[in-house]
């Protein structure tokens, strides 16, 4: 029995609901030979015994609390006449759960992963909290507390480093830093921020790493997020010795081909790490439909909801010819509390769909209208001088049922590249139409889409010479459609 299989297990071997004979002695076997496991499996079972204690305390009824006090004090005397008070303490100690490894920080972050490193200095105490790693990424949790003044401050990304980041790191991923991003979490107070270090994932399993701090800068909540109050920043030295482990990553199968709202999506498989949790999709579109963009908004279990997050990427993913047409999207952690199912949340699908609509055009006779379904398409001016530029007007009325065109000029030297947008209008759900202005001082709710209004076309052909147009030709129109579908997913063994 391979680590990954064996610590899928101890859930069930802890509670007795493992009924496979075979699987017992397998993973028995290997708790006895491997030494990683054997503490791995101590762990868990003392922190999963004592939250076990707690939730049956917690189902007590407090009139019977007062026969168990009465009980208690009266077995505490006898233990302490007889010698026995220091094997319960020492007891105790074994089983309960730690003021590092609270039950709410088991169910986030695990156990052992639970740090209280402190360092102060220019009137701000850092402390690094916690610490996750596996081979996607590694996680660094930190608080900066104000010991002077009601302010927040946060670490400046450019100031985090690690001494010998080359050594330490294994650089095969999306960043080429070693310190990849920082992200906002939370305001505890008024004085202090929490805060979370993203950083390349370890070349060894085990590591310790000498992380340095060197500026705070000053940050203001707004609506729940945090933005610099300025550029000057707070000058320090906060340096922190941190001892990391990486933890093994769980690949789940799920090869389950879905409908969602009228299109086919297949769902490839599911890796659990302690960072981060990545879903694997195809979508399968079909001659009429080149692409479709869905919005997976979000995972949920019977007891979380799993936001999208920044993540690091392996490299083995991006390049991989396997991987050409999955994609991949990560979510929060479900490592320390993972389930059989869960549900995806849809948001939105953006289809890009077909079309093959050539227009003839005569520069001499401009504006020139055409229609194409059903919404008058206007050349309004050609200019030849180089680049070159050719404007699209593209009527706004109600009903209308794309929002974008993919256009190109066409001439006897050749095709033009495909049209930029330059304006258009907002409409919200309820049908109220804005400009861009407009837009800044709206106040409600719910989803606006935006419908392109005006396009340009530069004439260049790529080769400095300037397309003399014959024709517009619309490849492709797109259109956004705002959902609120969850769709269940079954996870295989």
């Amino acid at each position: 029995m391979v680590c990954k299989k064996c610590r899928q297990q101890f859930k069930e071997y802890f509670n007795g609901s493992l009924a496979d004979s075979e699987i017992i002695v397998e993973l028995e076997n290997h708790l006895n030979s491997c030494s990683k496991c054997n503490k791995a499996y101590n762990k868990y079972s003392q922190r999963a015994a004592s939250i076990s204690i707690i939730a049956i305390a917690k189902k007590i009824p407090r009139f019977v609390w007062g026969s168990i006090l009465i009980i208690v004090l009266i077995g505490l005397g006898i233990i302490y006449v007889t010698g026995g008070f220091q094997k319960v303490v020492s007891w105790w100690d074994g089983l309960a759960v730690s003021e590092e490894d609270t039950i709410t920080d088991i169910h986030q972050f695990g156990v052992g992963n639970t740090l209280n490193l402190e360092q102060e200095d220019n009137g701000f105490e850092i402390r690094i909290t916690h610490v996750l790693a596996d081979e996607i990424q590694t996680f660094v949790y930190y608080e900066v507390e104000n010991l002077e003044e009601d302010k927040l401050y946060r670490v400046n990304p450019s100031s985090v480093s690690v001494a010998e980041d080359y050594d330490v790191f294994n650089w095969s991923s999306s960043s080429s830093d070693s310190i990849a991003f920082t992200n906002d979490i939370e305001r505890i107070n008024n004085r202090t921020y929490r805060g979370r270090v993203t950083m390349l994932p370890l070349k060894k399993e085990q590591s310790e790493i000498e992380l340095e701090i060197s500026k705070l800068i000053e940050v203001v909540e707004s609506d729940g997020y945090f933005e610099p109050k300025n550029e000057i920043g707070l000058e320090g030295k906060w340096t922190f010795t941190i001892p990391i482990e990486k933890e093994e990553i769980i690949e789940k199968q799920i090869d389950q081909e879905i409908e969602v709202a009228g299109h086919m999506v297949s769902f490839n498989k599911l890796i659990i790490a302690p960072t981060t949790t990545f879903l694997f999709y195809q979508n399968n579109t079909g001659e009429e439909r080149t692409s479709n963009y869905f919005s997976f908004e979000k995972l949920s279990t019977d007891t979380d909801d799993l936001e999208r997050m920044d993540s690091l990427i392996p490299d083995e993913w991006r390049f991989n010819e396997q991987n050409r047409y999955t994609q991949f999207l990560p979510f929060d952690s479900m490592y320390y509390n993972q389930k059989t199912s869960f549900n995806v949340h849809v948001s939105l699908i953006n289809e890009n769909i077909p079309v093959d609509k050539s227009y003839d055009i005569n520069p001499s006779q401009l504006p020139q209208m055409f229609q194409f379904r059903g919404i008058d398409i206007t050349v309004e001016e050609i200019d030849l001088d180089p680049p070159g530029k050719l404007s699209v007007g593209i009527e706004w009325e109600e009903g209308r049922d794309f929002e974008r065109l993919d256009v190109e000029a066409v001439g006897e030297s050749g095709s033009s590249m495909p049209s930029m947008q330059v304006d258009g209008v907002y409409v919200t759900e309820n049908g109220d139409v804005f400009n861009r202005e407009q837009l800044k001082d709206w106040t409600g709710d719910g989803q606006i889409s935006f419908f392109v209004t005006q396009s340009e076309i530069i004439l260049d052909d790529g080769q400095g010479e300037v397309i003399k147009p014959k024709a517009i030709k619309i490849n492709s129109y797109g259109k956004t459609t705002y959902l609120d579908e969850k769709v269940e997913i079954e996870l295989n063994d």
